[in-house]
């Protein structure tokens, strides 16, 4: 483990974590999304349901449940797309108009061409961007028939798996110590968020003893073949564009 914490002494001083700020970002997109602007979705959003988003902590088995996903013969992989990440900024500029029709219906049509380029004649097609967490309460805006993903892993092997991997320094995301367990935090608290008002599916490791009972079948909104044909899991699945190296092997990967 000190070798891990060594590499992770060399990755601060390459990209440095503002915990506080993040934090603050975190209460400025709860407050920008509360319950009366979420449950305006069905009129300001698209009615169009392609969008399959599997979003939550790094390594918490995002690649994974898209490989398991895109297995579907209607389902296109997209692996991790930057789209919401950067929309999100424009949103934040934008200021109140960023939640009227106009700018979610561009954000829409614009994200519907990225995935149509993707997969033309796919019923559904993922994102499985693990940051746009930050970003659900705008995707439900644009999106309020798209399917969401919660993985929610154990934030202790989440944590650890984060700090055994190497992370690109570009990207300013702590990898260990307080600044992990304040950026794990801050991320439940907005989750937490989102899974009061929006209707999210959530995968957690370990399965808790008496889960919700889900609104609506996880398959359902994806049109089941006839005859069903047995799909081997999609070998372009996530792996492309992903932030990280190593892929999930499963639930202790």
């Amino acid at each position: 483990m000190q070798h891990f914490d060594a590499a992770d002494t060399v990755r601060r001083g390459l990209a440095s974590f503002d915990a506080a700020a993040f934090d603050r970002q975190i209460n400025r997109l709860i407050v920008r999304c509360p319950a009366e602007l979420i449950a305006r979705a069905s009129e300001l959003g698209s009615g169009d349901a392609t969008p399959v988003l599997i979003i939550g902590m790094p390594r918490s088995g995002t690649t994974l449940v898209e490989q398991i996903v895109s297995s579907h013969p209607e389902v296109g992989a997209g692996g991790e797309l930057n789209f919401w990440n950067e929309r999100g900024a424009a949103w934040h500029q934008a200021g109140p108009a960023g939640s009227e029709a106009p700018f979610l219906g561009q954000a829409a049509a614009e994200y519907l061409g990225v995935l149509r380029a993707i997969g033309p004649k796919a019923a559904r097609v993922t994102d499985k961007m693990p940051f746009i967490f930050l970003w659900a309460g705008l995707i439900h805006l644009a999106f309020p028939r798209a399917t969401i993903i919660h993985c929610r892993r154990a934030a202790i092997d989440t944590a650890l798996s984060i700090h055994q991997t190497y992370f690109d320094p570009r990207l300013t995301f702590p990898t260990g110590g307080a600044e992990l367990v304040a950026y794990s935090r801050s991320y439940r608290r907005l989750t937490d968020h989102w899974r009061a008002w929006i209707d999210l599916w959530v995968l957690e490791d370990p399965a808790p003893a008496n889960p919700a009972p889900p609104s609506a079948p996880l398959a359902a909104p994806i049109p089941a073949p006839r005859p069903p044909p047995i799909a081997p899991p999609n070998p372009q699945g996530a792996a492309r564009g992903s932030a990280y190296r190593g892929r999930l092997r499963g639930p202790d990967a």
